[in-house]
């Protein structure tokens, strides 16, 4: 509702958007921060949220104000720990990020943009570009001496962020994961692309949420 928001944005003085799932909410409401020239941030985690909030960037440095997006735990903490590496380490050309988090409860809002972030499908950053890859077609171990990890490939906002704000080509994310569920996450990650499973996968996690 472009009335609305715009209605909205006169009693602001900024606008912190932690409604997702983002592909929704950002574009809109972001607009109208613009309009308004209010700054803008969100907790955004999906990748092409990302990409398309990019294309507004020029009319926000013409408005005078900040759009800056992915500002949540994961991708503000990952964006982080990557520049510190990298400027500690110069000449970096391959990294990995490793998210090793348990959550007890997602919001509705988080899962559903999982769910879409499946749909739309794994990738990597290879050589300074975005580069289709299948979800946890890549593994690798991790940690401190005796106290290895498993994490497999998924697709994380993390890598897109880590690679704008670095620059190093070839940025890989992923997740923790035990090993005998490595096959499930990838089956999920096929079934995830079609339109019919990811559309009854979302409307049973709104209805699980609906019912809390």
């Amino acid at each position: 509702d472009a009335d609305g928001l715009a209605k909205i944005m006169t009693r602001a003085s900024r606008v912190l958007n932690t409604a997702g799932p983002f592909e929704k909410t950002a574009l809109p409401i972001a607009r109208a921060a613009i309009a308004a020239r209010i700054p803008y941030v969100d907790v955004n985690g999906e990748v092409d949220m990302f990409n398309a909030l990019r294309e507004l960037d020029q009319a926000a440095s013409d408005a005078g104000i900040a759009l800056l997006s992915g500002a949540g735990y994961g991708v503000a903490a990952g964006d982080c720990l990557a520049l510190h590496v990298a400027n500690r380490m110069k000449g970096i050309v391959e990294m990995r990020l490793g998210l090793d988090t348990f959550l007890r409860r997602r919001s509705v809002g988080a899962t559903v943009s999982a769910i879409m972030a499946f749909h739309s499908g794994g990738y990597v950053i290879g050589n300074a570009m975005m580069v289709p890859e299948p979800v946890a077609k890549h593994s690798w171990m991790a940690g401190e001496k005796g106290d290895k990890r498993l994490f497999a490939g998924v697709p994380l906002a993390e890598a897109w962020a880590a690679w704008s704000t670095t620059n190093v080509p070839n940025i890989r994310a992923g997740i923790r994961i035990g090993r005998a569920m490595l096959p499930f996450l990838r089956l999920a990650g096929v079934l995830l692309k079609s339109e019919t499973i990811a559309n009854f996968a979302i409307r049973c996690a709104e209805m699980a949420g609906s019912s809390e």
